[in-house]
């Protein structure tokens, strides 16, 4: 149903009421989903702005999946550019790369947004380069 509720907000953008009820059904049918609870945390902030209910779907999502990077690298964009934490941000962004490497996943965008984060928001082009 998630996977649906996605698919629906990509190909029906302006149906926007439609498109949240989907993925409020995902949620509902499996509310310890990690993966959906952060879909519609996605939805909410950059479909709605629905910042703060997108916050607390982000935590519960942290919540039920801790060492899911996606999750966590999602989360960790919204900290940085919608709540602008740094400091939180830049946790959730090392947490994401490590989450990858202990599930021996390389995931690139996690990698990317956290260099990009170090050299934009830090001013720190070294560290973002050593990633």
């Amino acid at each position: 149903l998630g996977s649906y509720a996605a698919f629906c907000a990509r190909t029906r953008h302006d149906d926007v009421d439609a498109n949240l009820l989907l993925y409020q059904a995902a949620v509902d049918a499996d509310p310890a989903d990690g993966v959906n609870l952060a879909a519609l945390a996605l939805y909410l902030s950059s479909v709605m702005d629905r910042h703060q209910e997108a916050d607390a779907l982000f935590r519960k999502a942290v919540a039920a999946a801790p060492n899911n990077g996606d999750i966590l690298g999602r989360y960790a964009s919204f900290v940085a550019e919608v709540v602008h934490d740094n400091d939180s941000a830049e946790v959730y962004y090392k947490r994401a790369i490590e989450a990858d490497q202990k599930a021996r996943v390389d995931n690139a965008e996690n990698l990317g947004k956290y260099a990009y984060f170090l050299h934009a928001v830090r001013g720190d082009l070294h560290a973002a380069d050593e990633l």
